[in-house]
């Protein structure tokens, strides 16, 4: 009979610490609740995602994709910054890599590594640039590579997004964003910086030289000093 009591006893305490640590959990997460602040990170086109993050002053992060047509919300990978190439097509930049996410059929793919991301949205494709590897390529929106080009120290593009414009420490190279096709110039001296203007894309070398590009598609690339 006294171990029956005993028994009994323990059981209760554990029941009523259970019930204790329960509402200590509970308030403790209203209270942290009542600090969240939601910041917006991206829009879909249309206005059907959008990219959340709800943050508060204790250092919690959550970052949400909610969809406003089912009201739905969902977890999705913390990043630097958010493209949406079309409205189901998401490309999450952090750190470590760049994912290609198809947000209507729940798939994605990682390409792994620090780039820096330079959205086409004439092209719905994406350039990726690498400066410690120092390496240029194109991506179609499901993250499947079109072309890669070595040995780029920087690059700019033309205003329809038709041609780059990259530079390595002997050469200038003219790129069609379409086809990867490449046509480059040597240099003797080393570009210190690339400029864009309305119709040319001038490179800055030493000594106040320039060379200049004509950035027409059926134009041949012509040097200028």
């Amino acid at each position: 009979m006294v171990i029956r009591n005993t028994v009994f006893l323990i059981v209760l305490c554990f029941m009523n610490l259970k019930a204790q640590d329960s509402l200590e959990i509970a308030n403790t997460h209203r209270f942290y609740e009542k600090s969240f602040v939601t910041e917006i990170k991206s829009i879909s086109p249309s206005g059907k995602h959008i990219i959340l993050l709800n943050s508060n002053q204790y250092g919690k992060e959550e970052y949400k994709i909610f969809n406003t047509i089912t009201q739905r919300s969902d977890t999705i990978l913390k990043g630097m910054k958010y493209y949406f190439l079309k409205d189901d097509q998401l490309v999450v930049q952090d750190l470590k890599r760049v994912r290609f996410q198809n947000l209507k059929k729940e798939e994605h793919s990682d390409i792994e590594g620090h780039f820096v991301v330079r959205p086409l949205q004439s092209k719905n494709a994406v350039l990726l640039f690498s400066k410690k590897d120092r390496v240029l390529a194109k991506y179609d929106t499901f993250g499947k590579k079109d072309w890669n080009h070595f040995a780029i120290a920087q690059y700019e593009i033309d205003r329809d997004e038709t041609i780059v414009i990259s530079c390595s420490d002997d050469s200038l190279s003219k790129t069609d964003i379409l086809t990867g096709r490449t046509k480059s110039i040597a240099l003797d001296e080393p570009i210190s910086k690339l400029q864009i203007t309305d119709k040319l894309i001038v490179a800055l070398i030493a000594h106040k030289k320039s060379i200049r590009l004509k950035t027409g598609k059926k134009q041949k690339p012509k040097a200028c000093l």
